[in-house]
């Protein structure tokens, strides 16, 4: 339960290159109320670059 936004965009279109970033909150309120126990909230933030070479692959951050 919560709320997720993610975006996959090219950096360079020349190259191929592109990063994702994804944030995330969540909560447990709505359940805990049901339950009776004390909510758990987290978030969290993940981004991941791209950029393929010609020699030596790709290259993921």
């Amino acid at each position: 339960m919560g709320i997720d936004f993610a975006s996959e965009v090219p950096i360079l279109k020349k190259h191929n290159s592109s990063y994702i970033i994804n944030y995330r909150y969540s909560t447990t309120e709505l359940a805990s109320k049901i339950i009776d126990m004390e909510p758990i909230y987290f978030q969290d933030l993940n981004l991941k670059l791209n950029f393929p070479t010609r020699k030596t692959g790709t290259v993921s951050l």
